[in-house]
């Protein structure tokens, strides 16, 4: 089952989607930090089913729910932290055919356990109802369909300048999900993400665990564990290796995209150490087209260094040139799956 959450808490976001993450035959599709996004969302890859929060910026949850019910079938869940407080809107939704509600706890942690079970036994009721009506999404074949070619970017000292960039150079109709792995503490990663955002007009999210990559959209690794790509196609966080010296690991995330469906591009640009050449030498070896920052333009050259040293790299360019071999590349990958 295809599932979206709508909310502009990014905590409430998490905790709908650790529960989620639970059901092997469940799987995000997408998320959206208000109506109007969800509308625009829905349009390209409709869900089964949809959380929808009710009080949000640009688009409130009951006008969301109205235009979505309007043009698409699917199936809403209304989130609220009050029932008494908030009837009005939660009936005017159902109104508009969204078909339960869920009790959202106000603050982290606050009946974390009867929100979970609330909430899985409203999955599974779903679930059910949509299982003689639906096919399971869960099957291999099905999420390989949906799973887009990645641009993945590992990033040190000097990287922030540099993605920025490459983002900026980069079409608005880019439909390769981005990932990017920046040596930053997880306290300056949604400053960084939003600073990103002012380069590009492609969305910039932080990667949320449970959430699959979603062409167009830019993802910024959002903790001090490693990110990492899983069998499930899904983000996943790791706290392990734990002695590795960078957090979050260029190399972890590179390695996890080796089994990767869709042959892809991966970028390793300026930064001290190693952290990322070993990925990256996999990553060639998987059929991927692999790339470094020329030395020329590198704030540091350490990174590209290590893995140019190891022929790892398909191509070696300085930044002003690195979003056009980014397209080129993509664009052999694209010749090639056509010829298969």
């Amino acid at each position: 089952m295809k599932v979206a959450i709508v909310n502009d808490h990014p905590n409430t976001i998490y905790e709908i989607i650790k529960v989620i993450c639970n059901f092997s035959e469940h799987i995000i599709v997408w998320t959206a930090s208000n109506g109007q996004e969800a509308c625009e969302k829905c349009s390209k890859e409709t869900p089964d089913v949809i959380f929808m929060d009710l009080f949000m910026p640009v688009m409130d949850g009951v006008e969301a729910t109205r235009q979505i019910m309007a043009q698409n079938q699917c199936t809403i869940i209304v989130t609220t932290k009050s029932l008494k407080e908030d009837t009005g809107m939660v009936y005017k939704a159902m109104g508009y055919v969204a078909v339960d509600v869920i009790i959202v706890p106000e603050e982290e942690g606050e009946y974390a356990d009867v929100f979970s079970e609330d909430l899985k036994n409203k999955i599974e009721k779903i679930g059910i109802l949509l299982g003689s009506t639906r096919d399971n999404y869960a099957s291999v074949d099905e999420r390989i369909k949906h799973v887009p070619q990645l641009l993945l970017i590992g990033a040190s000292t000097g990287g922030p300048l540099a993605i920025s960039k490459i983002l900026g150079s980069m079409p608005a109709n880019f439909n390769k999900a981005i990932v990017i792995v920046q040596h930053v503490d997880k306290n300056f990663v949604f400053s960084f993400a939003q600073w990103l955002s002012s380069y590009t007009p492609l969305p910039v999210e932080i990667a949320c665990e449970g959430c699959v990559p979603m062409p167009g959209v830019v993802y910024v690794a959002g903790t001090n564990d490693h990110l990492a790509l899983s069998d499930k196609f899904a983000f996943k966080y790791h706290s392990k290796p734990d002695n590795l010296p960078y957090r979050p690991s260029i190399d972890v995330l590179f390695n996890s995209a080796t089994s990767w469906p869709k042959k892809s591009v991966a970028v390793l640009l300026t930064g001290m150490g190693d952290d990322g050449a070993r990925g990256l030498k996999n990553l060639q070896a998987a059929g991927w087209q692999t790339l470094t920052e020329d030395k020329s333009s590198c704030i540091v050259y350490g990174m590209p260094k290590a893995a140019v040293e190891m022929h790892a790299a398909s191509q070696v360019c300085g930044l002003e040139q690195m979003h056009e071999a980014i397209i080129n590349h993509f664009t052999y990958l694209d010749k090639i799956a056509r010829k298969q």
